[in-house]
């Protein structure tokens, strides 16, 4: 374990070297920085740096949907310009992403990523239902 926390910090080290202190690789919504390095609270899911568990991604940091929700209509009542919003990929069991965009292995039904028959969702995955 501390092996692979050791690689993980050259890593972060080398990027910070190579693009700049504040560069934007592996934030929210960005494919995964060597193949499993995100940031701003994400997950390296199927290459791509997601926000899990309901939250959302917001000025390249996952926050809580409710949080989100607030900062959203803060920004608007500023401006008449909607912030960009990066896509979001629903999980299995969690709700759909936008534009109702789930991880491959499910389906967007009723507003909900499924899993197809046979399988039940575990931690955002479908996983063989074995009974």
């Amino acid at each position: 374990m501390l092996l692979k926390f050791q690689v993980t910090a050259f890593l972060v080290i080398l990027v910070r070297q190579c693009y700049g202190a504040d560069s934007k690789v592996g934030i929210p919504g960005t494919e995964c920085l060597f193949g499993g390095i995100c940031s701003g609270g994400s997950v390296c899911i199927d290459v791509l740096c997601l926000c899990v568990d309901g939250e959302r991604e917001f000025e390249g940091k996952c926050i809580e949907k409710s949080v989100y929700d607030s900062k959203i209509k803060e920004s608007e009542s500023f401006q008449d310009d909607k912030p960009e919003r990066l896509p979001t990929i629903g999980l299995a069991g969690h709700p759909c992403g936008q534009g109702g965009v789930c991880r491959p292995s499910t389906k967007c039904i009723e507003g909900t990523c499924k899993c197809r028959q046979g399988y039940n969702p575990s931690f955002g995955e479908c996983v063989r239902d074995l009974n």
